[in-house]
């Protein structure tokens, strides 16, 4: 894992959204309010605040920008191998 330092959030972004590739993104910060911040902005299907790598299996991933498309695993991942039917009945009567 490549680790950089970074000057400011602004900084964060700049370097995160010149990458082509958007799986997953991490960084530490003392600052609470900012890691929320900058987390919601990156481009990246997961961020992680002060840890990496940490998956469940009831969070949904997948791939970002060129990273892929669709998702894995929970719900959301689920569905994309579901084929949706609707079925419509007209009422029917005895003859």
């Amino acid at each position: 894992m490549p680790l950089l330092s970074y000057r400011d959030e602004y900084d964060v972004y700049n370097r995160a959204s010149e990458t082509l590739m958007g799986l997953g993104a991490s960084f530490w910060t003392n600052d609470s309010v900012t890691a929320d911040r900058i987390a919601r902005q990156l481009e990246a299907v997961s961020a992680w605040i002060n840890d990496h790598l940490q998956l469940n299996p009831n969070v949904p991933s997948g791939g970002h920008k060129e990273s892929g498309i669709g998702l894995e695993a929970a719900t959301e991942g689920l569905k994309s191998f579901c084929n949706v039917q609707a079925l419509f009945c007209m009422k029917l009567s005895h003859i």
